[in-house]
């Protein structure tokens, strides 16, 4: 029998190829023995090195695209879509400079343009990253099916990963912006929450894109291809993605502060960027289930699923009790 280094699969002796993953089995692949993979890789490297060296260009291509969606075409929508709100309610232009921004009517243009825009912009991103991505896709896919035990098993731990580090962040967070009051909330997060809690269309349009758009297209942009680019699936890799996603996060608001030059700006800056804490928490988190998970996406899609869907549910129950 020969025996694949690579999925540990048993092939009859004249099979060429394996017959579970597909990859050209070793002159001598008896069970233990390795005689045709690079001296310097072990069995887990050289197939994370096979697994996304075609994928390569798929994986820049798709990063790039994901930044020009997210900070060319959305800027793109909301003036467009601030142009026609504006019309539609009989506004010019000069509304946006006169008008107090905590009345009603700005806070619905506020909350219809990020609504709006941000949808928007999650379904035209996903669309295009998954077109991109559909072979890596099914490959995890075919994984999941094939060995889903184990998979489900990095799910849970995942989950239970994500929520520790999120409980020790939380503390930590507390504790340093103790002389300005204890803890402090991203301006993402705000703004997530408030379309959330904002009724109608924005509400389901929020939802739908915290709860699934979100998971599925950070997971394969921040995991499937950040990971992708490096020859090699090690904790250097975890540490690199977590901090990009982190940072995606925290830093466009951290400029804003820095732009703004306000009175309390060094402040705002700290209370503001000090919530990279809970990123890195959450991102460690996926990035480590990524990593162990043999870099299937489907566990860290789960376990991200299921953390914004239980945040979605306590802010909907926080808020029906009063305490939001």
């Amino acid at each position: 029998m020969k025996y694949c280094p690579y999925c540990e699969k048993e092939n009859d002796d004249q099979n060429l190829f394996c017959i579970k993953c597909g990859k050209l089995l070793p002159e001598d692949s008896s069970k233990g023995i390795i005689t045709n993979l690079p001296k310097t890789q072990n069995v887990e490297e050289d197939t994370f090195y096979l697994d996304n060296a075609p994928y390569k260009k798929k994986y820049i291509i798709s990063i790039i695209l994901y930044f020009l969606i997210f900070y060319v075409f959305s800027t793109i929508v909301q003036l467009v879509y601030t142009g026609i709100w504006l019309n539609a309610h009989g506004l010019t232009s000069d509304f946006l400079l006169t008008a107090d921004q905590k009345s009603e009517l700005y806070l619905n243009y506020s909350n219809d343009t990020l609504a709006f825009t941000n949808t928007l912009t999650y379904v035209v991103a996903i669309t295009v990253i998954i077109i991109i991505l559909i072979p890596v896709i099914k490959k995890d896919l075919i994984d999941f099916k094939n060995d889903s035990a184990f998979y489900l098993k990095w799910f849970g731990i995942g989950v239970g990963l994500l929520y520790l580090s999120s409980i020790v962040a939380s503390i930590l967070i507390f504790i340093l912006t103790l002389p300005f009051g204890g803890g402090s909330e991203a301006e993402n997060q705000v703004i997530i929450e408030n379309l959330l809690l904002s009724g109608g269309w924005r509400s389901i349009g929020m939802g739908i894109t915290a709860v699934f758009l979100a998971p599925i297209l950070e997971e394969l942009i921040f995991r499937k291809c950040l990971f992708g680019l490096f020859k090699k699936n090690t904790y250097l890799t975890v540490t690199i993605s977590a901090i990009i996603f982190a940072s995606i996060h925290v830093v466009p608001a951290c400029l804003s502060i820095i732009l703004e030059m306000g009175p309390n700006t060094m402040i705002n800056l700290f209370l503001e960027f000090i919530n990279i804490i809970s990123y890195l928490a959450m991102a460690f988190a996926l990035a480590f289930t990524y990593h162990k998970a043999k870099c299937n996406m489907v566990p860290t899609i789960l376990v991200h699923l299921t953390n914004n869907l239980i945040s979605l549910l306590m802010i909907f129950v926080l808020k029906a009790l009063g305490l939001y």
